[in-house]
C-alpha cells in the first residue's frame, strides 16, 4: 500500500514538475511596458566651417516634450536680456542641455559645439576681412540686417546650402539675365558656339554637390527664409516665427511672416523651388521638424538681412 502511494506521488511530482518547467518561461516573459513607449527620430544638423554633419537620435515622447520645453525657455531667455555676455551664456546652456538629450555624436565635445554656435569656430582671417570691410560702413547699416552676430530662430520654409547653391544661384541669375535680354542672349550665343565652352559650365552646375565635398570654401553656410513654388504665377510663401539677432548692429530681431532679404535675388536650394536667402556664412545647428520646412537653429553668422512681410 506503502508502495503504491509512493509511486503515485512520484507520478504527480514528476507531471508537476514538467507543469512547472514548461509554464515558468511564459510567466518570465511578461513585462509591464511603460504606457508612452512610442520612439521618435529626431535628426539635429551641425554647421561647420566647411561641411556640414547630420546626428539623428530616437526620442521618447517625453524627451520630445523636454526638447519643446528647451526651445520655449531658450526663446524666453533671449527676450529677457540685452546683454551679450548673457546671451552668448544661453546659447552655451543651450548645448549643455542639448548633450543631456543625447543630441551630441561623440566625437564632439561639449566645449567644440559651443565655440560652433557662439563663431569661435569661424576663420580668424574671414572674421578679420569681413570685420574692416563693414566697420568701414559701419554708418550706413540697415534696420533690417545685422553683421558678425549671433543668430536663433524658429521659423517655417528655413532652407540651408553651402557652396553648390552659389554656384546654382550664379548660373540660374545668369540664365535669368539671358532670358530677359534678347541682345545680351545673341551675344552669348556668338561668344560660346563652341559646345566645349559650355559644357564645363552645365558640368560645375550638376555636380556641385560633389565638389562642395573636395573644394570647400570656408565660411559656413546659407539659410533661406521663404520659398517660390510655382515659377510661372511666382506663388511665395514667407516663413513665419520668430529670429533673433546680435551683432555690430545691436540687437535685431524679426516676428511673424518673413523673407530673407540680402539681395542677390533669388536663391535656388533645389531645382523645383526658390528661397530668399536671409543669412550668410552660418555656422551652429538647425533641428528640423514637421512639416513646410520648419526648423528651431541657433549659431553665428556673417551677415543676416531680413525683411517682415
Amino acid at each position: 500500500m506503502k508502495e503504491k502511494m509512493l509511486n503515485k506521488t512520484l507520478v504527480v511530482g514528476i507531471i508537476v514538475l514538467f507543469v512547472g518547467v514548461g509554464v515558468q518561461p511564459a510567466f518570465a516573459e511578461i513585462s509591464i511596458e511603460p504606457e508612452n513607449n512610442e520612439l521618435e527620430e529626431v535628426t539635429i544638423q551641425f554647421f561647420e566651417a566647411d561641411r556640414k554633419y547630420n546626428h539623428t537620435v530616437m526620442l521618447t515622447q517625453e524627451q520630445v516634450k523636454e526638447l519643446n520645453n528647451l526651445i520655449s525657455n531658450f526663446e524666453n531667455r533671449l527676450n529677457s536680456t540685452d546683454n551679450p555676455i548673457e546671451l552668448e551664456t544661453i546659447y552655451n546652456d543651450a548645448i549643455i542641455s542639448l548633450n543631456a538629450l543625447g543630441f551630441l555624436p561623440d566625437h564632439m565635445s561639449i566645449d567644440y559645439v559651443q565655440r560652433l554656435v557662439t563663431g569661435k569656430e569661424q576663420d580668424s582671417r574671414i572674421i578679420n576681412i569681413f570685420e574692416r570691410t563693414i566697420n568701414s560702413k559701419k554708418g550706413s547699416f540697415e534696420d533690417d540686417e545685422n553683421f558678425l552676430c549671433l543668430i536663433s530662430g524658429r521659423t517655417t520654409y528655413a532652407f540651408s546650402g553651402g557652396l553648390s547653391l552659389r554656384l546654382i544661384l550664379i548660373w540660374s541669375e545668369f540664365l535669368e539675365r539671358l532670358s530677359e535680354n534678347y541682345y545680351f542672349f545673341a551675344l552669348f550665343l556668338s561668344l560660346f558656339v563652341d559646345m566645349l565652352l559650355i559644357v564645363p559650365l552645365l558640368i560645375l552646375v550638376i555636380f556641385a554637390p560633389f565638389i562642395w565635398n573636395y573644394i570647400p570654401i570656408s565660411i559656413g553656410y546659407d539659410l533661406g527664409f521663404g520659398a517660390i513654388y510655382d515659377f510661372m504665377w511666382e506663388t511665395k510663401f514667407p516663413s513665419k516665427g520668430w529670429v533673433h539677432t546680435t551683432g555690430l548692429n545691436g540687437i535685431k530681431t524679426w516676428d511673424g511672416k518673413m523673407y530673407g532679404n540680402i539681395p542677390l535675388e533669388k536663391f535656388y536650394a533645389f531645382l523645383y523651388y526658390q528661397c530668399f536667402p536671409g543669412a550668410l556664412g552660418f555656422t551652429g545647428i538647425k533641428i528640423p521638424y514637421g512639416g513646410d520646412h520648419s526648423a528651431f537653429y541657433f549659431g553665428f553668422a556673417l551677415w543676416v538681412k531680413i525683411r517682415l512681410k
